[in-house]
């Protein structure tokens, strides 16, 4: 039962290496690995117990990444940490970090920067995909209306969209 124990261990450690993962991960791909049950309680305790395993670090660190590397919403972590096994508890108390200011600079740095490529476009078509992109990036409602406000120049109840027309952008082609 020993090499058992210590063939699991170091499987689990191989995985830890790679990326740090949350205890339901490191569960799963155990079992997929057909370590037995018994083995991967064991192990889970005591790599919780050295800090190997911290699923509200772990969460964190993802809440932290995805938005300041990867540009996305709290919509989109929530996902992500739902899907990895993360308790609700603990995504909560690791999103509690990320600030409506923040998300609102990445969402604009994020619209900006998409916006550059949409020249030509005509701007009730920018408008509809800049909203799509950040909508799939995780952003809420609250935060792409306002963005698109700012990057467009319409007001934030979506004045200058409602005629289907004209949202308030100006083509960089266009003449003043």
């Amino acid at each position: 039962m020993t090499s058992d124990l210590e063939f699991a261990r170091r499987i689990a450690l191989r995985l830890l290496e790679t990326r740090s993962r949350s205890e339901a991960e490191l569960r799963a791909r155990l079992a997929a690995k057909a370590v037995p049950e018994e083995l991967i309680d064991q192990l889970v305790e005591r790599f919780t117990e050295v800090g190997l395993i911290d699923d509200a670090a772990f969460a964190r660190a993802l809440v932290r990444t995805r938005s300041e590397i990867d540009r996305q919403g709290r919509v989109r972590i929530r996902m992500e940490l739902r899907r990895r096994g993360v308790a609700d508890e603990i995504a909560e108390a690791a999103l509690v970090d990320l600030e409506r200011d923040d998300e609102l600079s990445t969402a604009l740095a994020f619209a900006e920067r998409r916006l550059r490529g949409m020249g030509g476009l005509a701007p009730v078509v920018v408008r509809r995909r800049l909203h799509a992109a950040l909508a799939r990036r995780g952003f809420s409602q609250g935060i792409c209306l306002t963005v698109l406000a700012s990057v467009l120049g319409e007001s934030e109840e979506g004045e200058g969209a409602s005629d289907g027309v004209s949202c308030g952008y100006r083509l960089p082609d266009q003449d003043s």
